[in-house]
């Protein structure tokens, strides 16, 4: 084993001049996935890589894990057409890789989070309920009535709607359209998308994407456009 290096089960730990963790995909995972891909290959025109994911890269929920990054690249590189990352609840980065792009996150098109009619029993006793309080009840609680959490925060509730073109699985076209699940309104209008050039969002997507060498610029009907090779 190299100097400076010590495993425990499954993790690995280097002497590093910062404090970081570093992720990579699962191997087997991985491999059954790419086999996917080349199995498509033979099954359709295009093939899009949809993720669940909420793992962070350092202290910013806007960075995606490292493992995600690398899981996309390779993923582009079987031959997938588009990888579609979805899963915190807000937007992360949008990168181009061999003219093809990542959408890290796309946050949420609609959330209607607090409609359910029902919750397990074990989420109502989190907050020293039962399942005999209301719904309404558990929400009040854990929002502290609605001061805090994922509907308080305005990131929760921006994203872009992408709109792209491709010829011969090469990127031509990349818009996005900005769209706010209506913050300012009371809980039951929270959730519903739409248009949005109030509040900065692909400027701030923009700048988040930027050390991913991606660059939106904004045209005169307020959508993002990703400049392209």
């Amino acid at each position: 084993m190299p100097d400076g290096t010590a495993v425990l089960k499954d993790l690995q730990f280097k002497v590093g001049k910062e404090t970081r963790y570093i992720t990579h995909p699962n191997a087997e995972d991985m491999s059954r996935i790419e086999k996917s891909i080349y199995e498509a290959q033979m099954q359709a025109d295009y093939i899009l890589i949809s993720i669940h994911s909420h793992e962070v890269s350092g202290d910013s929920k806007e960075n995606p894990a490292d493992f995600l990054q690398e899981f996309a690249h390779k993923c582009i590189d079987a031959g997938a057409h588009a990888v579609i990352g979805h899963g915190p609840h807000l937007l992360r980065p949008i990168e181009i890789y061999k003219n093809r792009p990542i959408f890290y996150s796309l946050g949420d098109f609609v959330i209607h989070n607090e409609c359910i009619p029902f919750a397990p029993e074990e989420m109502f006793a989190s907050k020293g309920l039962t399942s005999d309080s209301t719904m309404r009840e558990f929400f009040c609680k854990r929002s502290n009535n609605y001061t805090r959490g994922l509907m308080r925060d305005r990131r929760m509730l921006e994203s872009v709607i992408p709109y792209f073109e491709m010829e011969n699985g090469v990127l031509t076209r990349l818009e996005l359209m900005p769209i706010e699940l209506q913050f300012d309104e009371p809980v039951w209008r929270n959730g519903n998308p739409r248009f949005s050039t109030q509040h900065g969002i692909i400027e701030r997507l923009s700048k988040m994407s930027a050390s991913y060498g991606t660059k939106i610029t904004i045209d005169d009907r307020g959508y993002g456009v990703v400049e392209l090779d």
